[in-house]
């Protein structure tokens, strides 16, 4: 099976609106158009994107911009990008950079759990 069947698979079974693939195009065609009024002003800061609507939530950090768009959107999942960086995260050694996110709720509060899915919560 190709990667491009496994990912249709995963999506069935998750009843998941895009895969991966799609979710992050998406995610950064609206970020390209909102990236100038968001740099430099905001660089270090996270954006949650809901990419049907194009709104975004702007947090200190991955879990609060992702409580804010949950709280507009509690059934969506997101496109997340630390503002003026290519990625969101990165490892300690700085060698292998990680882009993606889960967001996992545990008692109302928020779990950013790090997945082979880039820029998504």
């Amino acid at each position: 099976m190709d990667e491009g069947s496994r990912e249709v698979l995963k999506r069935l079974k998750s009843k998941a609106k895009y895969t991966t693939k799609e979710l992050c195009s998406k995610g950064e065609k609206i970020y390209a158009k909102i990236k100038e009024k968001l740099e430099p002003t905001l660089n270090n800061k996270f954006v949650a994107i809901e990419v049907d609507s194009g709104d975004y939530f702007i947090g200190n950090d991955a879990i609060e911009a992702a409580d804010k768009a949950r709280e507009r959107y509690p059934g969506s999942v997101f496109f997340l990008v630390r503002i003026g960086h290519p990625a969101a995260f990165k490892t300690k050694r700085g060698i292998k950079v990680l882009r993606g996110v889960n967001r996992i709720s545990e008692s109302g509060k928020a779990k950013i759990v790090l997945n082979d899915a880039p820029n998504i919560i």
